[in-house]
């Protein structure tokens, strides 16, 4: 869902709330599962590692699901979207 990918990736957690902005439902552990996704995975954080301008969490996958049979989008599909906040 391009739509998704523009606002998870344009917008910034740092002045948006994304979730308001789109439709989600809660998951397992109450965790925000979107709706409108190809798929989705839930998991337990097992270690959090600095990766420079991002934090990279390790996951215990606990629960996942498939929406439906779209293909996925791709790295190209979403090329022309501007970051948040620079890197």
């Amino acid at each position: 869902n391009k739509d998704l990918a523009k606002l998870f990736g344009e917008e910034s957690g740092d002045w948006a709330d994304k979730f308001s902005s789109c439709r989600w439902q809660e998951g397992p552990g109450d965790v925000p599962v979107l709706l409108g996704v190809n798929g989705w995975v839930a998991g337990r954080v097992l270690e959090r590692l600095d990766a420079g301008d991002h934090v990279a969490h390790l996951l215990e996958p606990i629960a996942a699901g498939a929406s439906d049979d779209r293909p996925p989008l791709t790295l190209r599909q979403v090329l022309d979207l501007d970051p948040g906040h620079p890197a």
